[in-house]
């Protein structure tokens, strides 16, 4: 009973002072039941003077702000005094490294990793199971657990403090993300206001476990999930890097100022109009189409796989810097999607001519935004890819997922020309023969690939959610 008014406590603590939630959070997820709510209460108050006096001279950093190693200070002093020494202590403030080499990215600690957001697929039991699991892990490990939504705290009983991004103080040093792809997309989300609010460098890595099927965005194996943070973990120099796969975003401005970026596409349609949707496209300044159709998804190559293949534009490794440009069932016979240099500037304008506004969404997650007749939509590259960490280097993951997530490819293997005798046996055990044998023998092939497949980490509809594979 001692231990729920506890939590109680801390709760209404957080509501009351939403600038300390960070100091909270750590004692309230570590305390224990036995231990006195006066202890924690005075940590908290000490914490908030040395808060104050932050804010009372912030002309310079005083010495005894020197000897803190708390990294939020210089986050805080980032936005008075922008000088060059400030900015060295801002890009110090990221314990992870980054670093392209080519065609390769490679990721590993400068320091310890302080603070883990957890975000997981709603309302999912096994899902939920494994949030758990994985958050106490990291609390274990020392760092300060967040989660991405009050009903996810819920599901986790309230155990863990749902992050704020936009609070100066708050620190991401690393993204656990469990459930599929939709997931990383809703990080993503979290992420924007996260580096809007802290102006950082590089946005923090970003380790995904597939919950069920082998996903884009997720190539790790939930089942592996104690083995894979412990190699993450033990990544503190360049020999033992983690390989990363930096996945470009777009970012988007309306002309009334609001800005998001997308890590898949950004889709600018007819939405609830029945009309044909007019929009005339510039690259880099320059006019290059009239597009009249049901709308234009603009897509990164991580987006390729998503709306974009629906509307017959090409699939593209994530590892290439382009932005494709793909029109939505449009009335022409000579429109064709297209792929732009990733650095162009592309603005979108609903022309006068227009018979009715388009509608926007972003990542097909929020909800649409109207763009009315005359306004413009403006995409460019972000600074700030998001770091997604793989088991292995260049597009693999990719090419696996395409395999087992779309089918790609998948085709009975065409028979030889002059079977040796050898090949025909097999073809007659197989069913060479009539119509049914043919059957047999197509499913034999399929099951057989599947089989193949499942080994190397995917897990199929049909198979148990007990059996996921190492993704290798």
């Amino acid at each position: 009973h001692h231990h729920h008014h506890h939590h109680h406590h801390h709760r209404h603590d957080r509501h009351s002072h939403p600038e300390h939630r960070r100091y909270s959070s750590s004692s309230s997820s570590s305390s224990s039941p036995s231990s006195p709510l006066s202890s924690s209460s005075s940590s908290l108050s000490s914490s908030r003077m040395e808060d104050d006096d932050l804010s009372s001279s912030s002309s310079s950093l005083s010495s005894s702000r020197m000897e803190d190693d708390d990294e939020q200070h210089h986050h805080h002093h980032h936005f008075i005094n922008k000088n060059v020494k400030q900015h060295h202590l801002e890009k110090a403030a990221q314990p992870s490294v980054l670093e392209q080499d080519g065609r390769e990215a490679k990721m590993w600690w400068r320091y310890k990793p302080r603070s883990a957001l957890v975000v997981k697929k709603y309302n999912d039991a096994i899902v939920t199971d494994g949030a758990m699991m994985v958050s106490s892990w990291l609390t274990n490990r020392g760092l300060n657990v967040y989660v991405d939504s009050w009903r996810n705290a819920l599901d986790m009983e309230d155990r863990y403090e749902v992050v704020n991004p936009r609070d100066p103080k708050c620190r991401i040093d690393l993204v656990v993300c469990l459930g599929g792809d939709g997931t990383i997309l809703h990080a993503n989300t979290i992420l924007n206001q996260y580096s809007a609010a802290q102006q950082i460098e590089q946005l923090p890595p970003v380790v995904s476990f597939g919950m069920g099927s082998l996903g884009f965005l997720t190539p790790f194996s939930v089942q592996d999930w104690k083995p894979t943070l412990e190699e993450i973990f033990a990544s503190t120099s360049k020999r033992d890097a983690i390989n990363c796969s930096l996945r470009s975003r777009l970012t988007c401005k309306i002309d009334s100022g609001d800005v998001r970026s997308v890590l898949n596409d950004v889709v600018i349609g007819r939405g609830v109009s029945p009309s044909l949707c007019k929009l005339s496209c510039t690259v880099d300044q320059q006019p290059v189409a009239l597009f009249q159709s049901d709308g234009l998804i603009i897509s990164t190559p991580s987006g390729s796989t998503a709306y974009s293949l629906s509307a017959g534009g090409t699939m593209v490794a994530p590892s290439i810097s382009c932005t494709l440009l793909t029109p939505i069932a449009p009335h022409s016979l000579s429109s064709r999607p297209v792929a732009i240099h990733g650095e162009s500037c592309i603005e979108v304008t609903v022309p006068t001519t227009a018979r009715s506004p388009a509608f926007v969404s972003f990542d097909g997650r929020d909800p649409m935004y109207e763009l009315p007749v005359g306004e413009t939509l403006t995409i460019e590259p972000s600074p700030l890819s998001l770091p997604l960490l793989t088991y292995h280097g260049f597009d693999h993951e990719w090419f696996q997922s395409l395999t087992t997530k779309l089918g790609w490819n998948t085709r009975v293997e065409q028979k030889p020309l002059h079977s040796s005798s050898n090949s025909r046996k097999r073809h007659s055990k197989n069913g060479g023969g009539g119509k049914n044998k043919r059957g047999a023998s197509h499913k034999k092939i399929i099951s057989s690939e599947r089989s193949s497949y499942r080994r190397a980490g995917s897990v199929s509809d049909t198979t148990s959610r007990s059996s996921w594979k190492r993704t290798g």
